[in-house]
């Protein structure tokens, strides 16, 4: 069997989100007699409990541990990093060499097959232009940049989330054969369910009907949008917002909402099926996304679904979900207000079972066998 170096840099972060959130549960989910032959390179010693026994670990970098910090992430994804990491993957020489995080190092061996995995193509919009990025971010943002394109060009394969990243990545390349392969996140079954424990919500100042929105600090995540939309909304209850808020954020939704905003901030994985459960709906008001797992994290707990209608959306949800046009606020008000005026809904999903973590690990680790 191929010998497989995985770089888990990623993995240096305080909480697991996004990237780091879905690199932990393929690796996770790795078969125990498949993981003799993965090799996990990290900049630091310490590395998750859950790998520490069954898998082997090269450490590069600083080599002691700092994962109470997130600087190194931020430099590698800055190419800094990368520029030494090259050594010690042609050092270990390994038949595939795996970059969960958009890029790859140059200078690898050419006997090395080469797997970069694409999460979005968000970076490829000209927002680093927009004024409100500093000089410094848009010099940062256009190595990074890149990176992106000399990894995209000069890999093997490329792995995504969903077919809307694999149309966009074609659509950006189209001069270009490039051979696309799709990893889908999967959800935990087993701890996201429909669950009438109510009892922790008091905890978190639910007592009445709610809708829900997560992780929806990007601009392109339209907080504002859901805001105003909601405050046109006529049906008792609250907006409840979950994850990552910045402060001007939080201030706008306060002032615009009054009471009937929530802010409940980073909720742990125990919880979150209790909120999701609980909600009438969560709404999905992004303009783009590479995969947006809440959707699918909600589906498993039978919540419904309010989305805009986004290629992604489409794809994942498909006929499992209320959507309206970004540009319509009238339909949003609408959605939103049907489903406060009823009572929740519980609505058991068809279409989670196609999204597991065990089937997606088994998809790639086929995928390293087969090119390696």
């Amino acid at each position: 069997m191929s010998k497989i170096l995985v770089d888990i840099s990623q993995l240096a972060l305080k909480k697991y989100t996004g990237i780091s959130y879905y690199l932990f549960y393929l690796l996770d989910n790795i078969e125990k007699s498949k993981r003799d032959n993965v090799i996990l390179l990290s900049p630091f010693r310490e590395i998750p409990s859950t790998f520490r026994s069954s898998y082997k670990v090269e450490c590069w970098g600083i080599g002691k541990n700092a994962k109470d910090i997130n600087w190194f992430v931020t430099l590698k994804r800055n190419y800094l990093g990368y520029y030494f990491m090259h050594r010690m993957v042609n050092k270990i020489s390994p038949d595939v060499f795996w970059g969960p995080n958009f890029v790859i190092p140059k200078g690898l061996n050419k006997s090395i097959r080469k797997f970069v995995h694409v999460h979005d193509m968000i970076i490829f919009n000209d927002r680093l232009k927009e004024q409100k990025y500093s000089f410094k971010k848009r010099i940062l943002g256009s190595i990074f940049l890149s990176q992106v394109r000399y990894s995209i060009l000069n890999s093997d394969a490329i792995l995504t989330v969903s077919n809307s990243v694999a149309n966009r990545i074609n659509d950006f390349f189209p001069d270009h054969s490039l051979k696309i392969e799709i990893i889908y996140p999967g959800v935990d079954r087993k701890l996201f369910k429909y669950t009438k424990d109510t009892n922790k919500l008091s905890n978190y100042g639910i007592n009445e009907r709610f809708v829900m929105g997560i992780n929806m600090r990007a601009q392109r995540k339209n907080f504002v949008k859901l805001v105003n939309a909601f405050e046109k909304v006529k049906a008792n209850g609250f907006l409840c917002l979950v994850g990552t808020l910045s402060e001007e954020q939080i201030a706008y939704g306060k002032k615009t909402l009054g009471e009937r905003f929530k802010y409940l901030g980073y909720i742990s994985d125990e919880d979150l099926p209790v909120i999701y459960s609980a909600a009438n709906a969560i709404i999905l008001s992004s303009s783009e996304e590479g995969f947006d797992l809440p959707a699918i994290e909600a589906r498993a707990c039978g919540t419904p679904v309010i989305a805009s209608d986004i290629d992604i959306h489409k794809e994942i949800l498909d006929s499992e979900a209320d959507y309206f046009e970004l540009d319509n606020e009238q339909k949003l008000v609408e959605l939103i207000n049907n489903r406060l005026v009823n009572s929740k809904e519980n609505l058991p999903s068809k279409i989670v079972e196609k999204y597991s973590w065990d089937l997606s690990a088994k998809k790639l680790i086929g995928l390293f066998i087969e090119m390696g």
